[in-house]
């Protein structure tokens, strides 16, 4: 009698070289931005990608728990202590068999193909970034991680997704709070003293006028005068003309 195969289990990591046809649902429109730069030949860090189904056997287990079921209806005065217990929750969570092992795989390979020893571990929510909602500083970034210390970082990530600020945004903007998604960009870190060794090294204008929201803004029209900075990359100088 023919034994079937296993059934293997789901891809959920990918590198930003990926042919993987990744959707934002899954890897966050932050994440499919270095993905798509990176096949355009763009000078990306290299990395890789946890989409929102690694993070699903995480969200299964806090939906079993009685502080997701308050969680559900909570009142606004109640969104802090609400997420606290959840982040609470959050720290005991350790890595299922399948996703320590899809790790510890796509970290051996990417390893061996780079050789940058600290890394950037950055959250790539489907919800963030989006036009009108940006949830900025929402959730959490870890810089100059090393090997040793990535799981823990990713946690950390994870774990901001139940942040009171996030729930509290969420409820603003009209998202639901009880259908947490959340991908994490694990991205080999440059040093700032090297960053000025990219490829194209010209003269940077950008200009930043009263109203804007962002430094380093790119204003296209003349509706208001403002200060045009010119940053040269090389020499990290910076000359200020106000118009």
């Amino acid at each position: 009698m023919m034994i079937e195969d296993e059934e293997k289990p789901m891809k959920t990591i990918f590198t930003f070289a990926s042919n993987e046809l990744l959707k934002v649902d899954q890897a966050g429109g932050k994440a499919l931005a270095l993905i798509q730069m990176t096949m355009a030949g763009m000078p990306v860090p290299p990395g890789f990608i946890m989409t929102v189904s690694f993070f699903e056997p995480w969200i299964a287990i806090l939906q079993t728990s009685p502080e997701w079921a308050a969680m559900k209806k909570s009142e606004a005065s109640e969104i802090g202590q609400t997420a606290r217990a959840l982040q609470t929750l959050c720290h005991a969570l350790q890595f299922t068999d399948h996703q320590k092992e899809e790790l510890e795989i796509t970290l051996k390979l990417f390893r061996e193909e780079n050789h940058g020893h600290l890394y950037a571990i950055r959250s790539s929510s489907p919800e963030e970034d989006l036009e009108g909602a940006s949830f900025a500083g929402g959730y959490e970034t870890t810089l100059g991680v090393t090997a040793d210390a990535i799981e823990a970082a990713i946690l950390h990530s994870f774990t901001s997704s139940f942040d009171e600020r996030v729930f509290l945004y969420k409820r603003e903007h009209g998202f639901p709070i009880d259908q947490p998604r959340i991908a994490v960009v694990i991205q080999q870190q440059v040093d700032a003293d090297r960053a000025s060794d990219a490829p194209d090294r010209h003269e940077e204008i950008r200009e930043i006028r009263p109203g804007t929201e962002q430094l380093g803004e790119f204003i296209d029209d003349d509706e208001q005068p403002g200060q045009r900075f010119q940053i040269r990359a090389v020499s990290a100088q910076v000359q200020v003309a106000v118009q």
